[in-house]
């Protein structure tokens, strides 16, 4: 017995000795499925499976074949069918695709098959019970490492803005945090056709937090927008959830002093990443191709499917290491009338391989790949980088895991700020200004001041509040010649306030000194602690003079043209309706029954009189009687109501709202126009923008600018000029003016966007907590209030402010209403003109007729009645005929009566019967 137990530890000594012999097969296919749009994903795939090939610790006997295969993103059918296909030839894995819409699909073949599908996108939905494994961040971790980034923040309210239903998923904890009584949480959907109006409407709002979650094409859109919206400064703060935030250029929002922090999973300065990238290098150089891949723009893609391949490698070594695994033919529908070409229905090693691959742990590009006992990857570390204004596009300043939150260069900045803070108390500044309105001003008082009490303004206050808030000291010492000063690009070497700072003279400058590049080379600036730009300061409109006939302004000349056809038209179809509609045609003697001719009352005259008597809203005697001439009123009533009222509701804005001149209304319009001059202080920093611009639209106006020799005598050039020049200067100062002088006003938008800080030595250990400072001042509102004292109350201001009420109007004077009084001085001239012709015309009638002797004792006569004025009755004119012509034309028309007629007695009419009397 002890031999036979002696000889079984031999035995398995020997068989532990000797080398294995590998039970895969020589080659191994693995498949991946990638879409057009992937292909830097597709090449990393190619690259992981060269690399296992090369290296001999992993699967030395084994050789991994890949099996590329591009499909479309949304047939899932097309690409089931290919998964079938790859599965036929034998196949020990699926990789891809990256496409949400085709990859349950894919799925579900795989888990039939019982073979490994390895993914690496982001997948809420995965069902742990499958045959697959996912190395993309399970997003319950993830949505918990940006909680707690927020808190670290420390942000009470903020906006997110999401581009699809994954986006909500991945920030699903971050809605949580919404409490009516405390944090604010909105939630705004990205469109990629234009997210302008989104970006707007957080300036509307004022919102300065913003969480930016979307694939990496929306966010280069997303940041563009938002940059030409105004959506990006030193007051917003963005987090960025996507992980290849990094990757994007940066260099448009370097210096726009966002806080702009992302993610990021693949850390450039791994040697591993390092050795990967230069792998790819050298295989792309073999291959004839150039690849302008680095480290530092390596994406999470590429990276995740590298480290999917290894991963893969290292199981597959372990699986064949513990039992004899073959690659049988799969197939995906059983043919049953075929038993001999009949494949196998299910790989019998799938699972097994699966649960290897979840109890794997390598390093990879990706940090640390670790699954838990369901396949959800875990223990997986973050980069927190933000956007730097230096040689970097970004800067790592911590890192995040679930069991960690370091973010140890914002601990280190708030210890470096509590030491400056300390630094900075008791001790005393000298501090250089220059005499500029309303910054730094000489106090008006009859006593004699000395020392800080002689100035006064709005930088004098800010740096009172930065003493009360750090406890310094300070005294204040005037610049002789009011230069601020300018560095030299080569020496670095700084004139005027700037020099006396450079040399230690002062420690600060404070006026309206504006933060450059050029000054940047000497010096350093706070925090801005306003922010302007460059405007065009140009008179106010001018009052344009009222028209004589201004009542005609409620319509415009087309319509009174339309209006007075509509009127002849209805006139002349009125007379035409009339004369044809039999009801019109009536008895001009009631008491005749069967009247000789009947009477029609719409003549021409009486037509248009109707017709205007509407229009005037005053009628006439004449009404209608036939239904088609009553329609025909009808309608016309109802055109001139809606147009008589149409006139009247325009009529009272017309005559009391005063219009303006607007000469230009924008600064680019100075451009292709000789009426109006333009200039710029020279040799400032408006000067010099202008002569170092690159915009095309800038260069032309710097040809023709004017050199003014400071903003007071461009001031009084705008104020002469009767809005014959403008004048470029800081918004600020134009706001400013416009207070005090009513003549003048600011003309469109900014040019450019810039600030004024407060300048000290290079370096100097008290800038991070003067900057400090002065965002806290920005914070509680009291550079706000500072703002409003020196521009709107103080030194004048709020002259120009005051508006009218809204329900206030100007009284109308003649100049508005003086065409109503022509109108009717006319017309009422015309009428009497027309009331002497009418008269003349009767008095010529009736001389030709014989009724009168002489045409002209008829009109003095006539001239003598009317003169008199009094009197409602005139005796009718006898003729001048004798009695012998009067008798003889009397018989001229007698008649002799019918024997049917008989004469009353009483009152001498004559009256018919039927029948003869005699």
């Amino acid at each position: 017995m002890e031999q036979f137990k002696l000889l079984m530890l031999v035995l398995g000594a020997c068989l532990a000795a000797a080398p294995r012999v590998a039970s895969l097969p020589q080659q191994v296919n693995i498949g991946g499925l990638f879409e057009s749009t992937e292909h830097d994903v597709g090449i990393a795939f190619a690259r992981a499976v060269a690399s296992v090939n090369a290296d001999d610790s992993i699967l030395p006997d084994v050789e991994l074949v890949a099996k590329p295969i591009q499909v479309p993103q949304w047939d899932s059918f097309y690409t089931a069918k290919m998964v079938c296909e790859l599965m036929s030839g034998g196949l020990a894995g699926i990789f891809g695709p990256s496409s949400a819409s085709t990859a349950p699909q894919v799925q579900a073949v795989c888990d039939t098959m019982e073979v490994p599908h390895i993914q690496t996108l982001f997948n809420p939905y995965l069902n742990r019970e499958t045959c697959s494994i996912n190395l993309h961040p399970h997003h319950t971790t993830f949505a918990e490492i940006l909680v707690r980034l927020v808190d670290v923040y420390e942000w009470k309210d903020f906006t997110i803005l999401y581009e699809d239903d994954d986006s909500l998923v991945r920030v699903t904890r971050l809605l949580e945090k919404y409490d009516p009584r405390g944090p604010t949480v909105t939630v705004r959907q990205l469109t990629p056709d234009d997210m302008k109006p989104v970006f707007r409407k957080l300036l509307h709002d004022n919102v300065k937090n913003i969480i930016i979650d979307c694939n990496i094409n929306t966010l280069r859109d997303a940041l563009a927008q938002a940059q030409q919206i105004g959506v990006m400064g030193k007051n917003f703060n963005y987090i960025i959830t996507n992980l290849d935030f990094h990757t994007l250029d940066l260099e448009p929002y370097r210096y726009s002093g966002t806080n702009m922090t992302g993610l990021r999973i693949v850390r450039p300065d791994s040697p591993l990443v390092k050795s990967a990238v230069e792998a790819w290098a050298s295989a792309a150089a073999m291959a004839g191709d150039t690849s302008d891949l680095e480290p530092e723009n390596l994406r999470m893609g590429p990276a995740l499917m590298w480290d999917a391949v290894h991963l893969f490698a290292r199981a597959l070594e372990r699986l064949d290491q513990s039992r004899m695994v073959e690659l049988p033919a799969l197939e995906c529908d059983d043919k049953k009338d075929q038993p001999g070409e009949r494949g196998q229905a299910s790989w019998d090693h799938g699972f097994s391989l699966l649960n290897f691959m979840r109890t794997t742990e390598i390093e990879g590009l990706t940090g640390t790949l670790r699954f838990d006992n369901q396949g959800i990857r875990t223990d997986y570390s973050l980069d927190i980088v933000e956007l730097s204004p230096d040689m970097e596009s970004t800067v790592t300043i911590g890192n995040v895991d679930l069991n960690t939150f370091n973010l140890s260069r914002i601990e280190r900045a708030k210890d470096d700020l509590r030491r400056e803070l300390e630094s900075v108390r008791n001790k005393t500044f000298v501090v250089q200004i220059a005499l500029s309105e309303p910054y730094n001003m000489l106090q008006d008082s009859a006593a004699k001041l000395t020392g800080n009490d002689r100035y006064e303004g709005f930088c004098i206050d800010l740096i009172k509040e930065l003493a009360l808030q750090l406890g310094f000291n300070y005294t204040f010492v005037q610049q002789p010649d009011n230069a601020y000063g300018s560095c030299n690009a080569v020496t670095e070497r700084c004139t005027g306030m700037l020099g006396k700072v450079q040399d230690g003279e002062a420690d600060l400058a404070i006026t309206d000194l504006t933060i450059t590049a050029n000054r940047a080379l000497g010096v350093d600036f706070t925090a801005p602690f306003m922010n302007l730009g460059i405007g065009l300061l140009h008179t106010v409109p001018q009052q344009m003079q009222p028209s004589l006939f201004s009542f005609l302004d409620p319509f415009s000349g087309e319509v009174w043209v339309y209006l007075l056809a509509a009127y002849v038209v209805v006139s002349v179809e009125m007379y035409i309706m009339a004369r044809i509609a039999p009801a019109e045609w009536t008895n001009p003697y009631p008491c005749i029954e069967d009247p000789e001719e009947l009477e029609n009352q719409f003549s021409m005259l009486n037509a248009f009189w109707f017709t205007i008597g509407a229009i005037m809203q005053q009628g006439s005697e004449i009404a209608p009687i036939a239904p088609s001439t009553r329609m025909v009123a009808g309608m016309w009533w109802f055109f001139s109501l809606i147009m008589v009222s149409s006139y009247t509701a325009n009529l009272a804005a017309f005559l009391t709202v005063v219009p303006t001149q607007e000469l230009i209304s924008d600064p680019k319009q100075l451009l292709n126009q000789n009426k109006i001059k333009y200039g710029a202080k020279f040799d400032g920093a408006t000067w010099n923008f202008f002569a170092a611009t690159e915009d095309p639209t800038f260069k032309q106006l710097f040809a023709n600018l004017e050199k003014d020799e400071d903003n007071e005598q461009g001031l009084q050039r705008v104020i002469k000029s009767e809005g014959e020049y403008a004048f470029f200067m800081e918004s600020s100062s134009i706001e400013y003016q416009a207070q005090r002088q009513c003549e003048v006003r600011k003309v469109g938008q900014n040019l450019d966007e810039k600030g004024y800080g407060i300048a000290m030595r290079k370096n100097a250990p008290y800038r991070s907590a003067l900057s400090a400072g002065v965002v806290k001042l920005q914070e509680s509102g009291k550079l706000s209030e500072l703002r409003t004292r020196w521009w709107e109350q103080r030194r004048g201001g709020g002259k120009c402010s005051g508006a009218p009420e809204a329900d206030s109007s100007d009284e109308l004077g003649l100049d508005n209403v003086g065409g109503v009084f022509l109108v009717l001085g006319v017309g009422v001239s015309l009428a009497v003109l027309l009331a002497f012709a009418e008269l003349l015309w009767d008095l010529a009638a009736k001389r030709h007729s014989g009724e009168v002797a002489s045409f002209r004792a008829e009109l003095l006569e006539e001239l003598k009645f009317i003169l008199k004025c009094s009197g409602s009755t005139k005796p009718v004119k006898k003729s001048a005929k004798s009695d012998e012509e009067q008798i003889e034309d009397a018989l001229k028309e007698f008649q002799p009566l019918s024997p049917y007629a008989v004469v009353d007695s009483e009152e001498g009419a004559i009256q018919n019967h039927k029948e003869p009397l005699y």
